[in-house]
C-alpha cells in the first residue's frame, strides 16, 4: 500500500518533510529574508527563521524598512502552500486541473 501511494498518489516517505525543511537553508543563504504571509499557524514558520505578517502589505513595508529598500525584488507565490503543486514555470494561473 505505502509503494502505491508513493508511486501514484503523491504520498512522500517520512523523510520529505525534514528534507524540505533543511533545503529552506538554502533559500535562506540567497536571500535578506524569507516572509510567509497570512500564516495560519505563523509559531511553526517563525521557528523555520521565516517572517510573518499578516498581509502581503505588512510584509512588503517591513522588509522595505528592514531589508530592501524603497525599490525591491520580490518573487511571489501566492499559491504555493494552497495547492499540491506551483512551478514557476507554468504557462497560466488556471490550476484547477493541478
Amino acid at each position: 500500500e505505502y509503494i502505491r501511494k508513493y508511486r501514484y498518489c503523491n504520498a512522500f516517505h517520512p523523510f520529505h518533510g525534514f528534507s524540505m525543511m533543511s533545503c529552506g537553508h538554502i533559500a535562506e543563504m540567497n536571500t535578506a529574508a524569507i516572509y510567509i504571509v497570512g500564516a495560519q499557524e505563523p509559531g511553526i514558520a517563525r521557528g523555520m527563521g521565516l517572517k510573518t505578517r499578516a498581509t502581503f502589505e505588512e510584509a512588503l513595508e517591513d522588509a522595505k524598512r528592514k531589508f530592501v529598500g524603497p525599490d525591491p525584488h520580490i518573487l511571489a507565490l501566492p499559491k504555493t502552500f494552497k495547492l499540491g503543486a506551483v512551478h514557476l514555470c507554468m504557462a497560466d494561473d488556471d490550476l484547477s486541473t493541478v
